[in-house]
């Protein structure tokens, strides 16, 4: 038996009050979704979602970092747009752990 945990949320999340971004909710894996729309609309989704993944990776908005052994990275989940580059298992080894703390 498995299970298949889902969470449906808009990508781009803004205060309704001022209007201020509030959360991005975006993953390349993941990103094949189109949320309920009309079909015309799909179209113009898709060339937006494109345009904010280009955004995201456009070099002048990355910052790059090496971690090194016992390095320990925390950070809020849904106020960092995070990633990780290629990793060539021939020159070394990768080890990533990851965890969820609530927030309550």
């Amino acid at each position: 038996r498995s299970t298949a945990l889902t969470h449906w949320a808009p990508m781009v999340e803004t205060n309704q009050s001022s209007g201020v971004l509030t959360q991005v909710r975006y993953s390349p894996k993941s990103g094949g979704y189109c949320p309920a729309m009309p079909v015309e609309r799909a179209e113009q989704f898709f060339l937006a979602r494109r345009r904010l993944s280009e955004l995201f990776n456009a070099e002048a908005n990355t910052v790059r970092f090496q971690l090194y052994r016992g390095d320990l990275w925390i950070f809020n989940n849904l106020r960092v747009l995070h990633g990780r580059g290629s990793f060539d298992p021939s020159e070394g080894f990768r080890f990533l752990q990851g965890a969820y703390i609530d927030i309550d």
